[in-house]
């Protein structure tokens, strides 16, 4: 099952918390007094400071990188410093879509100007994506077990050369944490979109995946990994942008898992079928 969120309900009550906390941080943070900046940040910053714009961002990791923004490392604060970049004077749509990174891989799969509904339909998608082929993931939640299964999931759907996931200790893009008690299912993926769209589709910010442990584990009929493996896969699809597909029962993407008839490439990896495949390809290449 997969949820889309409300970016800004979102928003809101990150800002609630953040006032009952009176502990928040926002990164990257405003820099409104650096002095140990290069001779160009400062010349920037002298023609900044009259119209009293604020000049400069910082972050002190790569993934903390606001679009928009030219970062360089500054030594002495151990940080990268980040100025705004100038805007192209086209405001079309096309200017846009030039920052949503295409898969360098070669699957047969159409040629997309737009996405329809038939399309969507058709590809079993959800009608979103990311801007971008390289995805973090954060696994650090899970037990070291379902951290070894996790990796072996990631990797993969990372051997398709389509979409690469990268597993970091930091904020993620996504991120996958364990809920030990029983549910109706064995996850779920919450998505929170940007509110931007390329070619007809949703780019998504963040998403969150939801193992359900004690529901996982009813149904695995006494293979535990090969049964998180395949619900891995399944809810990673939906976090890159798969819906739900019943051509097959046996397919990753299908809503209802069948360990015992799953087909797989050894006794605890459920094999990647060709539907997931091309409807990855056809999300990404495009």
């Amino acid at each position: 099952m997969n949820i889309k969120l409300n970016k800004k309900i979102i928003k809101i009550a990150i800002v609630a918390l953040a006032l009952i906390t009176a502990s928040a941080t926002a990164a990257p943070t405003t820099i409104t007094n650096l002095t140990t900046v290069s001779a160009n940040a400062k010349k920037h910053h002298k023609k900044t400071k009259k119209t009293k714009k604020k000049a400069y961002v910082i972050a002190k990791y790569y993934d903390e990188f606001k679009p928009g923004y030219s970062y360089t490392y500054n030594k002495k604060k151990g940080v990268f410093i980040g100025h705004k970049m100038k805007k192209h004077s086209s405001s079309t749509t096309d200017s846009d879509e030039l920052r949503v990174e295409k898969a360098t891989s070669t699957y047969d799969v159409p040629k997309v100007k737009k996405f329809t509904k038939d399309i969507i339909a058709n590809y079993n998608l959800e009608g979103d994506r990311w801007s971008k082929t390289n995805i973090t993931v954060n696994i650090q939640a899970l037990t070291n077990e379902q951290q070894q299964i996790a990796k072996g999931a990631i990797d993969q759907i990372n051997n398709l050369n389509i979409i690469n996931l990268t597993i970091t200790t930091k904020k993620a893009n996504i991120t996958i944490v364990p809920i030990e008690q029983n549910k109706t299912a064995s996850a779920k993926t919450r998505l929170e979109s940007t509110g931007d769209t390329y070619k007809n589709l949703d780019l998504i910010e963040t998403a969150t995946i939801e193992l359900y442990n004690p529901t996982i584990n009813s149904h695995s009929n006494g293979n535990y990994p090969l049964e998180l493996n395949k619900i891995i896969l399944h809810e990673l699809g939906h976090a890159v942008g798969l819906e739900h597909t019943h051509s097959d029962i046996n397919n990753i993407m299908n809503p209802t898992t069948y360990t015992e008839s799953t087909n797989t490439i050894d006794s605890t990896h459920a094999a990647i079928d060709q539907d997931y495949i091309n409807d990855l390809a056809i999300l990404y290449q495009n």
